[in-house]
């Protein structure tokens, strides 16, 4: 039985400006959710 994914492989680069009052990973995983994506990762920090 073949598994099914977790996601859809997308490839790019999403300029953020992460909102007061939430982590990094909440906004990470907010955008993941939003594209349905496989994988996600940050380049750096997201403070504000």
């Amino acid at each position: 039985m073949a598994r099914r994914r977790k996601g859809r492989p997308v490839n790019g680069v999403i300029l953020l400006d992460k909102p007061t009052g939430i982590s990094s990973n909440d906004a990470l995983q907010k955008v993941k959710r939003i594209y349905f994506a496989e994988k996600a990762g940050h380049t750096g920090l997201l403070t504000r």
